[in-house]
């Protein structure tokens, strides 16, 4: 029974987590999924496991295919993208919280400059690219 309270209270996180996104609410609800399922060794339960992670990995690609096709359809390169999640992993150790979206927008930028040769142009890149993310 206490069990099953707190996969309620982690689903519940993990909905939170979807609408607000500082905390990994997609995995918070299918580990929380996974966790119900291994609480009731029931066929039913590991059926709902099994389309929870099926739920889980459509998520899970979609959000990184969408915003990739349309960063493509507006000009941004497989290169600027890499040293944008490059910048971004750097800056998510030297400055927590802020510094992973920071890296990104600065990598977009600073690899939308050198390619265009023109600040103005890389700044509206880099809005695109922000919007598509």
């Amino acid at each position: 029974m206490t069990l099953t309270v707190v996969t309620a209270l982690v689903m519940l996180v993990g909905l939170v987590g979807i609408v607000v996104p500082v905390l990994p609410g997609l995995a918070l609800v299918w580990l929380a999924t996974g966790l119900w399922a291994f609480e009731h060794p029931d066929r039913r339960a590991w059926v709902v496991f099994a389309l929870a992670t099926t739920l889980f990995a459509a998520g899970v690609v979609t959000r990184y295919l969408v915003p990739g096709r349309r960063m493509r359809e507006a000009g941004i390169g497989a290169p600027t993208l890499f040293l944008a999640v490059a910048l971004a992993v750097v800056g998510f150790f030297v400055v927590p919280v802020v510094g992973a979206p920071a890296g990104f927008v600065l990598g977009i930028f600073l690899a939308e400059t050198a390619r265009r040769r023109d600040r103005a142009l890389a700044w509206v890149a880099t809005r695109h690219a922000l919007r598509a993310v």
